[in-house]
């Protein structure tokens, strides 16, 4: 007997070629269950929440085949913006016969009530890509670099789904530039650590306080 893994993805790759037509509905998953001969109430146990619990399925299953891809990578790359694009690039390289159904399901989780489990992908995707390029930052930057990521990544989808260039030249173009944003971060760090022997201990001012009051 299949296990969940296989029998989601097996349903997940049915589903796609009628979510181009359909959308990311109840009808393409029951056409999806139509090819596969298996029941709809399978399908709704696998996803209880039908399109969008696939969709994150989707989401889900691209960042494992984008980590596999950069494992298989390590080493050949040096400095982290190398690393962050080639993340990036193999994320959406992997991806290219889905243009079509990853536009819709940004358009759907666009939604407002869908909102909410746009950026639980996002923050997934986000943290699946550091994690691919073994990048473990422990101080205040493990929070400001996956922000300033997840403007990158998500920018850098969204042109990608709308790019007509040859072999999404510009797309590659576009990351570049906004690459430079995570150089900002490191600039940032090294100003707040200078300038911190210019702020006053709040323990040192607070025994001088005692000691003249």
């Amino acid at each position: 007997m299949q296990d969940i893994y296989q029998l989601k993805t097996s349903l997940l790759h049915a589903t796609l070629p009628h979510v181009s037509r359909d959308g990311w509905s109840e009808a393409a998953i029951q056409k999806a269950c139509t090819d596969l001969n298996i029941p709809k109430a399978q399908a709704d146990l696998l996803f209880p929440s039908d399109p969008i619990e696939m969709i994150l399925w989707f989401n889900d299953y691209a960042d494992q085949n984008m980590q596999k891809a950069l494992a298989l990578e390590n080493g050949q790359l040096n400095g982290l913006k190398a690393k962050v694009f080639r993340a990036i690039q193999i994320r959406l390289q992997q991806n290219i016969a889905y243009r079509d159904v990853i536009k819709k399901a940004v358009g759907y989780l666009l939604l407002p009530w869908n909102q909410k489990f746009l950026f639980t992908g996002l923050y997934k995707t986000v943290d699946c890509i550091w994690l691919g390029i073994n990048h473990h930052p422990t101080d205040f930057s493990f929070y400001t670099k996956r922000l300033t990521l997840a403007g990158i990544y998500s920018s850098t989808l969204l042109y990608w789904l709308r790019d007509k260039s040859e072999n999404y030249q510009e797309t590659w173009n576009f990351l570049t530039r906004r690459l430079q944003d995570l150089g900002k971060i490191s600039i940032l760090r090294q100003k707040l650590m200078m300038a911190r022997q210019y702020i006053p201990s709040p323990i040192r001012l607070w025994q001088k306080l005692k000691q003249h009051g």
